[in-house]
């Protein structure tokens, strides 16, 4: 929707904030047992695992039970009383997880960001909190709902390195992001190195070819470190 249609001045960031809250906590309240019992079971938590709670509560909403998600179900049956309330509803439905560099941050709390696995496209977020804390350069992973004139997140913001966030861009792209809120969920719950887990899978099959391909060794390694090949800047950094 274009900012001519959709002028900023409509609304404020405050009056947006207070009713996507409203229809979060409607949604909830529409979930069964069912979502809930596979949120709890796709984050491996327990009932009573409170501070947990926005994390279950996204996963119980925008993950896949078979080919529907429980947010797709729910929406239809809100009823809204005005056309923020509408255009906060509709932009529930296509709210989306993904990791976010921060490009600058002006005064105003709005922050330009660039989406790292759509192509780095840029976009605009308000969030006071963030526009305090972050800074330009900084990587973060988070659902952003489009508002119009700009995106506003849905209360997970979870501060991503470097080294993670290259490894999901080389491997994640717009179409790939579906299960990378359990992913990065696990990872910080566990304690497991977010860039490790993302490229283990493929470190496994190519060793795998490897171990597969009818070549010697030495003429694996021979490929391997020609220039322009994988390895042939390796190692990366002077010592």
């Amino acid at each position: 929707m274009s900012l001519q249609l959709f002028p900023s001045s409509v609304f404020s960031y405050d009056q947006a904030r207070e009713v996507l809250i409203q229809l979060l906590g409607q949604c909830q309240r529409k979930l069964n047992q069912a979502d809930w019992r596979q949120a709890y079971e796709c984050l491996v938590v327990l009932e009573d695992e409170h501070e947990m709670a926005d994390w279950i509560a996204d996963t119980a909403l925008f993950s896949y039970r078979g080919r529907r998600r429980a947010i797709d179900r729910i929406l239809p049956k809100l009823k809204t009383s005005d056309g923020l309330a509408e255009r906060l509803k509709d932009g529930l439905g296509n709210a989306c997880f993904s990791v976010f560099e921060i490009v600058r941050i002006d005064s105003d709390s709005r922050i330009l960001l660039k989406d790292l696995l759509d192509d780095a496209r840029e976009l605009t977020m308000v969030d006071h909190a963030l526009a305090r804390s972050g800074r330009p350069g900084g990587v973060f992973a988070a659902r952003l709902l489009d508002a119009g004139p700009w995106h506003m997140g849905l209360g997970i913001v979870v501060v991503v390195r470097k080294s993670a966030a290259v490894a999901l861009g080389m491997l994640l792209d717009r179409e790939g992001r579906e299960g990378l809120h359990e992913l990065i969920y696990h990872c910080e719950l566990h304690d497991i190195d977010l860039a490790t887990a993302v490229v283990m899978p493929v470190l496994e099959e190519l060793c795998e070819q490897f171990d597969q391909s009818p070549q010697p060794v030495a003429e694996l390694l021979q490929t391997l470190r020609r220039p322009g090949g994988p390895l042939g800047a390796w190692p990366p950094f002077d010592r």
